[in-house]
């Protein structure tokens, strides 16, 4: 039997999900592709086991397109630093080798001081660490910990503060138009704060974006009851 769809049916997807006896009928809880950040799973990869190497299953965590991963080692996981982080969009960053497997004990072990941050399309950033994984059963267990908000997130108390024009070429002013004095915290991508300056009420502070490299940074707007976070870009 021959089967024909349009790609444009499910282009809010990331997978068209159907069985084989009747792909005409999708499944239906397959999620939009905004509605999920990470993937628990079983997937096949090549595993490096000493002079031994091959392709086999393994547990592991799958994360979602938009998103980034930063691998840092050697760090107390209690530890929020995120300076110095190498994020990488590669879907199986995070993977399976997080865990060993003792042979003595017939359990796995965490790798010690192994902490990921996870960077979602939106800008929030999350710090992950696991904590055990259960041979037979295959529970993941694991912490999380929201490091910077979204970009996105509104506050119920909105600031009237301007930031313009964004994307900056040249410089980049904040307008604070607020009663109050205002602090601006200026982040790079990977979290780090570069620039942090307070602004007196109804004040104007120019940023020379040629200062910085071009990208995306994070703009935390505080003052002593509403902090906002937006994302900027320096052209």
């Amino acid at each position: 039997m021959t089967y024909t769809f349009n790609k444009m049916a499910f282009k809010d997807k990331n997978f068209h999900l159907i069985t084989v006896n009747d792909a005409s009928a999708p499944i239906s809880t397959n999620p939009n592709k905004k509605d999920w950040d990470m993937l628990f799973t079983k997937y096949i990869t090549f595993v490096q086991a000493g002079p031994n190497s091959r392709y086999q299953p393994v547990a592991g965590v799958k994360v979602n397109v938009g998103c980034k991963v930063a691998q840092r080692d050697g760090i107390a996981t209690d530890s929020d630093d995120t300076t110095s982080l190498a994020w990488n969009s590669d879907i199986t960053e995070i993977g399976w080798d997080w865990k060993t497997f003792d042979m003595a004990s017939t359990s796995y072990i965490m790798v010690p001081d192994r902490t990921y941050f996870i960077r979602t399309a939106n800008g929030a950033v999350w710090k992950l660490w696991f904590t055990d994984f259960t041979v037979g059963t295959a529970n993941f267990s694991f912490n999380t910990k929201l490091i910077r908000e979204s970009a996105s997130t509104k506050n119920m108390v909105q600031l009237k503060t301007q930031v313009y024009p964004n994307p900056a070429s040249n410089a980049l002013t904040i307008r604070n138009n607020e009663s109050e004095s205002l602090k601006a915290t200026l982040m790079n991508a990977q979290g780090a704060t570069i620039l942090t300056d307070n602004l007196s009420a109804f004040t104007a502070k120019t940023i020379t974006t040629s200062d910085f490299a071009k990208g995306i940074y994070f703009l935390q707007l505080s003052t002593l009851t509403t902090s906002n976070t937006q994302r900027v870009i320096f052209e």
